[in-house]
């Protein structure tokens, strides 16, 4: 029997004050962001015995309100706010800049894992 179970988001979309070159600085821009998190088995069928979806959109737009230059650290410290959550046993985050390129998107992703 398995003692964990994935969760996320797809493709939620965030505002932040991200990017390195002088014309994204103070210019705010859009991230869509998923993020697959490996939870502990909730116990019970209540919202509290397991982790609120809202909290993973709730952290990002925590962080989109902070200036960051780079989406690979956006991806990281993201993952790091999911696994502050004891149930969360591994944080597989994508942070997608769909205004980055001119064709295509820019992206990073990150898996963390709660160390032993």
């Amino acid at each position: 029997m398995t003692d964990y179970i994935e969760i996320g988001i797809r493709d939620a979309e965030v505002i932040a004050d991200i990017g390195m070159l002088a014309h994204e600085i103070g210019r705010p821009q859009t991230l869509r962001i998923s993020a697959t998190l490996r939870i502990r088995m909730p116990d019970a069928d209540r919202i509290d015995a397991t982790l609120d979806y809202k909290r993973i959109v709730e952290a990002a737009e925590s962080l989109g309100g902070q200036r960051i230059a780079l989406i690979e650290t956006f991806a990281r410290r993201l993952a790091e706010a999911c696994l502050l959550d004891p149930r969360v046993l591994q944080a597989d985050i994508l942070v997608e800049k769909p205004q980055a390129l001119a064709s295509g998107k820019a992206f990073a992703r990150i898996e963390l894992h709660r160390s032993a």
